[in-house]
């Protein structure tokens, strides 16, 4: 994490077409299709690797707008830094608070609606999805896959790898067409399941400070 937070400085200096070049998109052609069919979709993300490097490079190399829901700062000064930051590169970030009007409003363009869902629920413990992550019975978010099945919008996971210092590949990969025809929580479990994989493959990539199982006897 701490190069991480190193390249989180460094950041500050670097423009979209170093962002790019250091953050690809391995296969923006899996949406090509649902954009020709002006179809919005879901991608479910996580807080492993740069995702500030993220937000500033995937815009750029997809077709569909992005669209990022987030939880706003308390704080209204640095709240408004960080959001003018963040959508320089194009992205547009969608507060949790608003995110049933942007999902109804009309837009210029397909939009692909990017939710991190790695967090613990919190507050809505009572709407939580269970799923075995790392051996662990955890708590997860229902979020993403309420949203996918309340709007019939495929749903994707951003898969995330560290090739090398301050390097990264984002493949993108399906995890239902049609949410409605699989059974309530296998979406979650599926992004689970990626997410696990991610944090086997390179651990030290995860914020691990998230307090992941805070719940975990609970249910």
């Amino acid at each position: 994490m701490a190069d991480i937070f190193a390249e989180g400085l460094k950041g500050f200096t670097m423009n979209q077409k170093q962002f790019v070049t250091r953050y690809e998109v391995l296969n923006p052609e899996i949406l090509k299709k649902y954009y020709d069919a002006g179809q919005d979709v879901i991608a479910v993300a996580s807080h492993y690797g740069n995702w500030e490097w993220g937000i500033q490079a995937f815009n750029a190399q997809v077709q569909h707008q992005a669209a990022a829901l987030y939880k706003p700062l308390s704080n209204n000064y640095i709240e408004k830094y960080s959001k003018n930051l963040r959508e320089k590169s194009g992205m547009k970030l969608v507060s949790i608070n608003d995110t049933l009007n942007y999902f109804q409003g009309k837009k210029e363009k397909p939009v692909i609606y990017i939710m991190a869902a790695d967090q613990y629920p919190g507050g809505a413990m009572d709407k939580a999805i269970w799923v075995n992550f790392l051996g662990r019975n955890t708590p997860c978010l229902h979020g993403p896959e309420s949203y996918a099945r309340y709007n019939k919008l495929p749903i994707f996971f951003f898969d995330v790898q560290r090739v090398k210092r301050g390097y990264y590949t984002l493949e993108v990969k399906l995890l239902a067409d049609k949410p409605n025809e699989l059974e309530k929580g296998e979406i979650t479990k599926r992004y689970m399941n990626n997410l696990e994989q991610a944090i086997l493959n390179q651990p030290a990539n995860w914020l691990w400070s998230h307090k992941r199982w805070k719940h975990e006897n609970k249910k």
